[in-house]
């Protein structure tokens, strides 16, 4: 009776697993990463998150492997600052320990497109407000407020930071952003 009630705890705890994948996780300061291979929750697919920033004429680029929701599969944008450019995308598969394309990073673009965005940063703020403005480029279509809080030991801190053009897919939802007046 016991080696029966054993293969069924056996049996269960193979089951529930079944759906989950496993996914390779990593992270490099370049184009390819290897890592170990980890189980992902359940529902969850393995992606590659590629992003490239330019700050001050300095590049960066990341690349993540890990297990994600389905939902993060399409992200493909860009973010720009009077400081920075951030573009990123994303691409998943679905099946064990498989690997996703490289996602394609959007075009870069130097072409104003018409939109004007209030550009401000503000440290130790929930607001900032000034008469300084960036033009966007290319497709990116909406102006964006961030704001950032950091707790933690020693203290907690706010940031403010309007003035970012961005055309984000899957990530930021179009319905829950309010054009900011210039």
């Amino acid at each position: 009776m016991i080696s029966l009630i054993g293969i069924l705890g056996l049996f269960l705890t193979l089951s529930t697993t079944s759906d989950a994948l496993s996914c390779t996780q990593c992270m490099s300061a370049s184009s390819t990463c290897s890592g170990s291979s980890m189980t992902c929750p359940s529902g969850h697919v393995c992606a590659s998150q590629y992003s490239e920033s330019t700050v001050g004429g300095l590049r960066t680029q990341t690349l993540l492997r890990l297990c994600s929701p389905p939902s993060q599969c399409s992200i493909n944008g860009s973010i720009s600052t009077s400081q920075l450019q951030l573009r990123m995308a994303a691409s998943c598969c679905d099946t064990d320990n498989c690997t996703p394309d490289l996602p394609e990073l959007p075009t870069k673009s130097t072409n104003s497109n018409g939109l004007v965005c209030r550009s401000c940063i503000s440290a130790d703020s929930t607001w900032c407000y000034t008469p300084d403005t960036i033009q966007c480029t290319g497709d990116e279509n909406m102006c964006l407020l961030q704001s950032t809080k950091i707790s933690g030991s020693p203290s907690t801190s706010t940031a403010d930071h309007s003035g970012m053009c961005n055309k984000i897919h899957s990530v930021i939802s179009a319905a829950k952003l309010k054009p900011l007046a210039v």
